[in-house]
């Protein structure tokens, strides 16, 4: 399962759209009761969510609002920069919860139907 968003990002020499692609890797285990756990057992839910892929939208002028035309090695530079960023800013809510909860009611209209 994954989430698709587009993100604005503001660079010195243009404005770039950018669409970012989200998957949550489902790490959870069930663990069995010993002393350590008081004899419970259950599953630890873990997830991790990893950007899988950026992918270039278009380009604009920050001043006027005009469409840039861009090299290809310009747009694999935006692309790059654009998801160092994506990266370090998802770390922290809201950006997490807003994957973590659009993978739960993935998973659950998959379930439930």
């Amino acid at each position: 399962m994954s989430y698709t968003k587009e993100h604005e990002l503001e660079f010195p020499k243009a404005s770039v759209t950018v669409e970012g692609t989200w998957i949550m890797e489902d790490a959870s285990f069930d663990y069995a009761g010993t002393h350590c756990t008081g004899g419970m057992s259950g599953t630890q839910e873990c997830y991790n969510i990893v950007l899988e892929e950026v992918v270039f939208v278009d380009a604009s002028c920050p001043e006027s609002g005009e469409t840039l035309t861009l090299t290809s090695d310009e747009q694999e530079s935006y692309t790059t920069k654009a998801k160092e960023m994506l990266e370090d800013n998802c770390k922290e809510a809201p950006c997490e919860v807003t994957i973590k909860e659009h993978y739960e009611n993935e998973r659950a209209d998959a379930m439930y139907g």
